[in-house]
């Protein structure tokens, strides 16, 4: 007897390190696409364009070849627990590599470098967020991945985690911005800045 549960403390043991290390090596993976897909997009946006779209092709194949073989929900149960949040997250490395790229490529009224500046504050703003959404994303793939097998829970977590980062910008995006004292005092320098902002804006 108590060499069974020493036995199954150990296997327990040993799926909890390999877990936690699959769920290392899987952030590593795709926070390296993530960065690629960002860093490349110095160069014009091309690649990192490619980029995604090799990835994209190659997610595609894999469900097609499951889905072929009356398998198709099943792997986009499997998938979906943490594929929203890393695909989402390479999405938005990607689009904030296009952002630089098209900075460089038309700035505007703006020298080129004091173009590309300016996005790259705001793209890196974006993997910020990026990298926690990978870690999450790792963590549900390495670990929630292999503990839970229900089809229908995995796909609730995966809604659930892409749902809910929409919510919370939804919500600040609607939060009333007052202006201040010295804002009230002086409208005509707060319209102003609207004007050097719309400016910005549309160049």
């Amino acid at each position: 007897m108590a060499e069974a549960k020493i036995s199954k403390w150990r296997s327990e043991s040993i799926l909890d390190i390999y877990n936690f290390s699959f769920a290392t090596f899987l952030f590593t993976h795709n926070a390296q696409i993530a960065i690629f897909a960002f860093a490349l997009g110095f160069a014009f946006a091309v690649p990192t364009i490619l980029l995604i779209l090799y990835n994209g092709l190659m997610l595609g194949a894999f469900v097609a070849v499951f889905a072929a073989k009356g398998l198709g929900p099943n792997v986009v149960a499997w998938l979906t627990i943490h594929g929203t949040t890393e695909i989402f997250a390479i999405c938005i490395s990607g689009a904030a590599g296009v952002r630089i790229g098209m900075a460089i490529a038309f700035p505007g009224r703006l020298a080129r470098m004091d173009s590309a500046v300016r996005a790259g504050r705001i793209a890196a703003t974006a993997m910020v967020g990026t990298v926690i959404m990978l870690a999450v994303a790792g963590l549900l793939e390495g670990v929630g991945r292999q503990t839970i097998v229900n089809d229908g829970t995995r796909l609730l977590i995966g809604l659930a985690a892409l749902i809910l980062p929409f919510l919370r910008s939804t919500k600040t995006r609607r939060t009333p911005c007052r202006p201040g004292p010295a804002a009230a005092s002086n409208p005509g320098g707060l319209a102003r800045k609207f004007r050097l902002a719309e400016g910005w804006m549309t160049s």
